[in-house]
């Protein structure tokens, strides 16, 4: 939810929270759920021309996260020399995870108290991240490069070919195209309620709706001049290729969580934990493309299958399942006056998630593309468990 000032009209733009404007001899004194509702709260208390009960809370957050590395897309092969075959890993697999660079979003929060001691309030939140969905391309450089997988018509790794100087035979000549974004969207309708406290210093419970869209995509493009069917006399052929693997999921589900605030003199403390729990949808979606122009006066050959999407496992495969979504988060503030400057760290835990670039299956059947049916790679639908923690950077404010 964010942390916030709870301070009332009659706090000065000093910014304190002392016992003369929040504490036990205030205007609202300790209340709450576990203080009872009605002594502390008085009309003599928080009567007309006290805090109103007009009184609620807006904030806004930049977000400065990170993603966990995804392991499990294809390895990304370079040589030292563009006449030997690449073997090195250039990006990919366990040793070059995807998905490690920052991500940029925001966070809105705001609400309103339903009762002049804000025993009670309501409110609503919304926040999202969003990659920039660039394309790594690695081109050959003077050097080979490939794309690797497993051979299993051979029983043994094998790489595709994008570079490399064949001799006499001609070279290939081309680039690989790497694309793996992420967006991400929530939102919660909330309820919360004073535990015990005061408006100065409090520990609120809270409950409402929450709603969590996470989608993600991987593409694997490579274009090659040449390419292997050329020799003497010397042809062109282009051939292209486009892995595509996209996912989405949907979660709707209830939320209960506490909030704390403490506050001391203008710096504050916020402390907020909440687990939300209900249906996530997953669906996975996947499909390639396959293009060769061979010299004229040859027609093209094209085809609905790619390296890694192949009629064994290209389609669209959706599961539901009950998970739940723990968030932490902590914030250190300063008051000046109603405004309130804050830093702070969250951590999002989204269990049973489908990632586009999990579903991928770097087991290859060349045989069955040469001579169907092929056998693998197959739909593996994999779901896992992803985390987002970052740094916060916001400004609040009371009215």
């Amino acid at each position: 939810m964010g942390s916030k000032v709870f301070g009332a009209r009659h706090l000065g733009l000093g910014g304190s929270c002392d016992s003369g404007s929040c504490g036990t001899g205030g205007s609202c004194g300790s209340g709450g759920l576990l203080s009872g509702l009605g002594g502390a709260c008085g009309v003599g208390a928080c009567g007309p021309g006290a805090a109103g009960s007009g009184l609620g809370w807006a904030e806004s957050d930049t977000l400065l996260w990170w993603g966990r590395g995804l392991t499990n897309s294809p390895v990304i092969l370079g040589g030292s020399s563009p006449t030997v075959l690449p073997t090195n890993p250039l990006l990919g697999g366990y040793d070059n995870p995807l998905g490690t660079d920052m991500l940029v979003g925001a966070r809105a929060n705001l609400g309103l108290w339903l009762d002049d001691c804000q025993n009670y309030g309501v409110g609503g939140r919304a926040w999202g991240l969003i990659t920039d969905s660039s394309e790594q391309v690695i081109t050959n450089g003077g050097n080979s490069t490939g794309i690797g997988f497993f051979n299993t018509s051979l029983n043994q790794p094998d790489t595709y070919i994008v570079n490399l100087d064949r001799g006499p035979f001609g070279r290939n000549v081309g680039e690989i195209g790497v694309l793996n974004d992420l967006d991400l969207f929530s939102g919660d309708l909330y309820l919360r309620a004073m535990l015990l406290g005061d408006r100065c210093n409090r520990v609120d419970l809270l409950g409402g709706y929450t709603f969590l869209r996470l989608d993600s995509g991987y593409q694997l493009r490579s274009r090659i001049v040449d390419g292997w069917t050329d020799a003497p006399p010397p042809v062109t052929t282009v051939t292209t290729i486009f892995d595509r693997f996209s996912t989405k999921n949907e979660f709707h589900g209830g939320h209960i969580g506490l909030q704390s605030n403490i506050n001391r003199g203008r710096f504050g403390l916020g402390l907020m934990g909440k687990v939300a729990m209900g249906n996530m949808t997953s669906t996975s979606d996947i499909s390639g493309s396959y293009e060769q122009i061979p010299p004229l006066p040859s027609l093209p050959d094209r085809q609905n299958r790619g390296l890694f999407t192949q009629s064994s496992n290209i389609g669209t495969t959706t599961r539901d399942a009950f998970t739940f979504i723990p968030e932490m988060n902590a914030k250190l503030r300063y008051q000046i006056g109603r405004f309130q400057l804050g830093v702070g760290y969250t951590v999002v835990v989204l269990p049973e998630v489908a990632m586009a670039a999990s579903q991928i299956d770097t087991n290859v059947d060349v045989f069955g593309i040469i001579t169907p049916p092929v056998t693998s790679p197959v739909n593996k639908f994999n779901t896992e468990s992803y985390y987002l923690h970052g740094i916060d950077l916001g400004v609040s404010y009371n009215f």
